[in-house]
């Protein structure tokens, strides 16, 4: 773990640039920071009620903006034809609950509507996140309603209404829902001998104790709450954040419905169950407090395989309870001769028991909802701490942050310079590169700073930073001895001193 103001106290960082240095005052938004060591690209958020989509480059200019009908529900995806995929929000008078969307719809770069879909009934409901397949059919997370009655029929302890999820995947040609996933198929509990699903909740660590969490106020009709969603294609598995557990969860693709409604089938030969868990062990009844991890987490995300750390799992932990937010990454245990199944014994728990790396500073970081990270290809980490709608970026084994920017938008409209800005939530945010496809798809044009009355910078665009590492590092210990590593050094500017 690192906390980035001690170690920072701790260091000199001197960086010799081609380009002046960037000092603002009096600032309260926009960009604060881009060091010659940030991951040169163009990112994409939006605030949560504005109907704008914004792409900036790393001098906090704005490149490009999309415009909906409709504010965003959560979650959006910049696609390699330079279309935007979205969420959106509309109105449901039956079903309601933070990260409520409805509505998909895809907007071309003029910003027309050339795909929609509308996901939003008594029943059941989009909400929170969305992805994209290669094959291009898009997984989306809904509620679906289930009766107090029903609930009963399941062992619930207590008679009442609730949330529970379910996982679709509409084919984009035809509208048509073509697998899905219920949570209420893989419940377990042991209240109630007389019902089918009674078991031992240690024994069954892949199913889902349907008595887990109630008398959370909180949670009590929600339950799941399901806000992240991931797909691993060389897996074929799907990974779900599911912060009222305090876990991760990975189920299997490959399944058809049917298979997915049960208990066998697809490559794990498990079905619908759950592979694999992390976080929180107390959910199945092996472990205890000190085993949680995991604490409201957002954004759970399989790493590319091309960048640093590439098939690991990281996590955007937002640390409701422990007051501070942390960036985690794991290596699940996975047994590739075996179906893509993940180990466990009959006494402990899924592992690792910790984090292969984590990130924190428990005085300046704090999300406690929404938010989300990117694993950058030069290794850099970027991060969205969405409450307060900042964005800043760390570097690769430093962790030294290298690239700030605090979002100008609030409830649809870009604040002046100076100003505070009371509504800056944001739900994740993007970083792309100049060579992606969805970029060269786009005819980006400078309109300068969002914010209105913007501070005067010199800020330039550099292009030495987007290896791992692009410089020349000089670490003297404490000792006085250094130590010098050249990688990839192809430009003076990217030439950095840690004392």
């Amino acid at each position: 773990a690192s906390d980035v103001y001690k170690r920072q106290m701790k260091k000199l960082v001197l960086v010799f640039y081609f380009f002046p240095v960037i000092v603002f005052s009096q600032q309260t938004v926009g960009l604060f920071f881009n060091d010659n060591t940030s991951y040169n690209g163009y990112t994409l958020f939006n605030q949560i009620n504005d109907n704008q989509t914004y792409l900036i480059d790393n001098c906090g200019d704005q490149q490009y903006i999309w415009n909906s009908s409709y504010p965003p529900g959560a979650s959006i995806y910049l696609l390699d034809d330079g279309n935007l995929l979205r969420t959106a929000k509309i109105p449901n008078s039956n079903m309601a609950g933070p990260g409520i969307g409805g509505r998909i719809e895809i907007l071309d770069p003029q910003s027309n509507v050339i795909w929609e879909y509308t996901c939003s009934s008594d029943s059941i409901t989009q909400h929170h996140d969305i992805e994209m397949l290669p094959n291009g059919n898009i997984l989306i997370i809904a509620w679906e309603f289930i009766s107090a009655a029903e609930t009963i029929l399941k062992g619930s302890s207590v008679p009442f209404d609730r949330y529970s999820e379910v996982i679709l995947e509409v084919d984009t040609t035809t509208n048509q829902i073509v697998w899905e996933w219920h949570a209420w198929d893989h419940l377990v509990q042991d209240q109630d001998s007389t019902k089918a699903n009674y078991g031992v909740i240690s024994k069954t660590p892949n199913k889902i104790n349907v008595n887990y969490g109630i008398g959370d106020l909180d949670s009590d009709i929600e339950w799941l709450h399901i806000n992240s969603i991931d797909y691993n294609e060389n897996l074929d598995q799907i990974v779900l954040s599911t912060p009222y557990f305090d876990e991760l969860w990975i189920i299997d693709h490959s399944t058809t419905s049917a298979q997915a409604q049960g208990n066998t089938g697809g490559n794990s030969g498990k079905g619908g169950q759950l592979l694999y868990r992390w976080g929180n062990p107390q959910t199945y009844e092996r472990g205890s407090s000190s085993d949680k991890i995991l604490d409201f987490q957002h954004d759970v995300q399989w790493i590319a395989d091309s960048l640093v750390d590439g098939g690991k799992i990281m996590i955007f932990n937002n640390g409701q309870q422990r007051g501070y937010s942390s960036i985690e990454i794991i290596s699940p245990p996975i047994d590739s001769a075996n179906g893509f199944s993940y180990f466990i014994s009959d006494s402990t728990f899924f592992g690792p028991n910790l984090p292969s790396w984590s990130y924190f500073d428990s005085t300046n970081f704090y999300a406690p909802y929404v938010s989300g990270v990117q694993r950058l290809e030069n290794g850099n980490t970027l991060i969205c701490s969405g409450v307060i709608g900042e964005f800043f970026e760390i570097e690769y084994l430093t962790d030294s942050i290298v690239w700030r920017y605090k979002n100008p938008i609030s409830t649809g409209n870009p604040i002046s310079q100076g100003s505070i800005n009371t509504n800056p939530l944001c739900f994740r945010i993007h970083r792309h590169s100049p060579d992606e496809l969805a970029i060269s798809n786009l005819v980006l044009t400078n309109n300068g700073p969002i914010e209105l009355n913007p501070i005067n910078s010199n800020c330039q665009i550099n292009n030495c930073s987007n290896s791992v590492p692009s410089a020349l590092v000089v670490n003297w210990t404490t000792d006085t001895k250094a130590s010098v590593s050249w990688n990839n050094m192809n430009d003076s500017a990217c030439m950095v001193f840690k004392y």
